[in-house]
């Protein structure tokens, strides 16, 4: 197997590829952040401004341009649909994952540099994220890079000559390439990436006395220059069309805010990030903690010794940095943490592949995927015989038992099979636990992925997509970015009830979503029900119209005449209200009151009528 891995490996990393792309259009855009981002990217191709970015047709101060321009252009390219509103992610993931090839390559050969990429494809989080239209991917795609970049182009410096008068006089284009990185990171979210960027490079290369490398050398400040000239046009342009709102929102409430304070209730703990690492780093967080040992068993001295040497601490306090940054941060997202993967991928690769190449079991593997096949077999047990009471209840009706089932148990197998092969083949090992993942990644996306975007989100996308374009959309008491992408309209958000009732009894055709348990307790007058499905309920204002679908028509009420002028208190039944039919005249003339049979009372008078019948029997009376 050792001979054949580097073949092995190269087959698997274009399998890895492949299955980025597979089905990447098959699932819906997933409320609420996926559709923000296409629909600002497509409003954008729409109106043909491409300074001010627009999500809902009003001016959108959340994020920078540039990730709405590699939708906007996708989009150009490949219709608006949501493969190419998820395109960019996957392109992003596998530039990132090119440079740390490139990387490793240089510093430890193709091995290793294989090994690398196929861990970070392969990572949990980075994996689900690559088919996601968030800007996430794309900021850990261009930092990443730019760290790859800047530490290539030191590398270049410090062996071009012996002498630093002659080693500082080199030129090197990985620093010129390193700030353009910098600035797409720029583009995409601001700030944050040169802190992360700054916060990284000057105190690690400070602690090793190289700051020179970079601050002396002219292609770094030449690399500088061309930064500030990449920004600085559309932020001013930004600036200017906007009258200064976009950089007083921007780097006032979604950079300072969302670092000092709780931003739309995204708060956490300091430990928040500490479960996100363990369960996104999956499968390889078993072997990280070895990874680490190894590294300070080495010690600090083999940072004088050459750069190779550096990579490892390097990585480390690449790690070590955004962990502790956004640990600190107030508001916290499960997607935050991304830019971490790839340096934890290169740390355990080059711990794996000086495994495989002395050829020895190692009882730092052994132990690692034995606590891995207890947590499968917990995992299993579970599934087995707990599954419906951890199982959303929503997610209950759509019978998922097997296809779970049928993952943790594949699971299971392969970690056996991996954990067996541990004290053997070391090669084979890794082939084994990345089948394992790659056979789970296939599976999830095309058979359990699919069910449950259309348990969660098929009938409010058919929906904006049916309604015609003379009727006005809202929603009520509820944020659904998904309906503006997919009905390609300003959507109009309603939270009182007296309001909505006023907008459903106007004259203009009005349709609206809302949850049904919001609508619990209260009546709505005049209006024909849409459908509905687990969670959600549509109506509309006006008569019967037809579904798409098999070109049939839905059955619906018909409107309703009001039974009142106004309806400005709720009512106890639910929405559906049936007319109250009018009774003949001539009954209407006099009420009749009828009044409830006291059982009681009844049954006293009777028992009193019997005792009086015995006492005349007796009596003779």
């Amino acid at each position: 197997m050792k001979r054949n891995l580097g073949l092995v490996l190269s087959i698997s990393l274009l399998a890895f590829i492949v299955l980025y792309f597979f089905f990447l259009g098959n699932i819906g855009l997933l409320d609420v952040d996926e559709p923000r981002y296409a629909e600002a990217g497509r409003e954008m191709l729409e109106s043909g401004d491409w300074i001010v970015p627009y999500f809902n047709y009003v001016v959108r101060y959340d994020k920078p341009v540039f990730f709405y321009w590699l939708e906007a252009l996708s989009m150009a390219a490949f219709g608006v649909n949501e493969f190419s509103a998820r395109l960019p992610s996957v392109l992003c993931a596998l530039i990132c994952v090119y440079f740390l090839y490139t990387f490793l390559n240089r510093f430890y050969g193709s091995t290793c540099a294989l090994i690398g990429s196929l861990i970070l494809m392969s990572s949990l989080e980075f994996a689900a994220l690559a088919r996601f239209s968030v800007t996430d991917m794309t900021l850990s795609c261009f930092i990443s890079s730019a760290f790859f970049c800047f530490f290539l182009g030191y590398d270049q410096i410090l062996n071009s000559h012996k002498v630093f008068k002659h080693q500082i006089k080199e030129f090197t284009y990985w620093y010129l390439l390193g700030f353009i990185f910098l600035a797409c990171a720029f583009l995409t979210k601001g700030p944050v990436s040169i802190v992360l960027v700054s916060l990284t490079f000057l105190p690690f290369f400070w602690w090793i006395g190289k700051t020179d490398y970079f601050l002396k050398s002219k292609a770094f400040w030449v690399g500088f220059l061309l930064f500030i000239a990449l920004i600085l046009p559309w932020y001013i342009a930004v600036h200017n069309a906007t009258n200064g709102d976009f950089t007083n929102t921007f780097f006032g409430l979604h950079n300072f805010d969302r670092y000092t304070k709780v931003v739309s209730g995204h708060k956490g703990n300091y430990f928040y990030f500490i479960p996100v690492v363990l369960i996104g780093f999956l499968p390889w967080i078993f072997f990280l903690p070895q990874s680490i040992w190894s590294l300070f068993k080495r010690g600090l001295r083999v940072l004088q010794t050459s750069s190779k040497d550096q990579v490892p601490w390097f990585c480390f306090w690449w790690f070590l940095v955004i962990f502790l940054f956004f640990s600190v941060s107030k508001t916290k997202l499960l997607t935050y943490i991304l830019p971490v993967f790839p340096a934890l991928s290169i740390l355990v690769a080059i711990w794996f592949d000086g495994l495989i190449k002395k050829g020895k079991s190692n009882l730092g593997v052994v132990i690692g995927l034995g606590v891995f096949f207890l947590i499968c077999i917990i995992l299993l047990y579970v599934c087995l015989f707990q599954l419906n009471i951890i199982m959303p209840r929503e997610l209950k009706t759509l019978k998922l038992d097997f296809q779970i089932l049928t993952l943790a148990f594949l699971l299971f197998v392969g970690v056996s099979m991996a954990w067996a092969s541990s004290q053997k083949d070391l090669s084979l090992t890794f082939t084994i636990i990345l089948s394992t993942f790659f056979l789970t990644y296939f599976l999830s996306i095309s058979l359990l992925l699919p069910k449950i975007d259309k348990h969660s989100q098929y009938l409010l996308r058919t929906f904006a997509k049916d309604m015609p374009r003379d009727v006005e959309i809202s929603t009520y008491q509820i944020v659904k970015p998904s309906l503006t992408f997919y009905a390609k309209r300003k959507i109009g958000k309603i939270d009182n009830f007296k309001k909505l009732q006023e907008r459903i009894n106007s004259e203009k055709k009005f349709a609206f979503v809302t949850k049904k348990t919001f609508l619990e307790g209260k009546t709505l007058i005049n209006v024909s029900k849409w459908g509905s499905d687990n969670r959600y309920v549509f109506y509309t204002n006006y008569g019967k119209i037809e579904s798409t679908k098999n070109n049939e028509p839905i059955k619906k009420k018909e409107n309703i005449e009001p039974i009142i002028p106004q309806v400005s208190q709720p009512i106890k039944k639910k929405v559906e209200v049936k007319p109250t039919p009018t009774p003949p005249k001539e009954l209407t003339k006099k009420k009749v009151e009828i009044k409830p049979i006291n059982k009681p009372v009844v049954e006293k008078q009777k028992k009193k009528s019997r005792i009086n019948s015995f006492f005349r029997r007796k009596t003779g009376t």
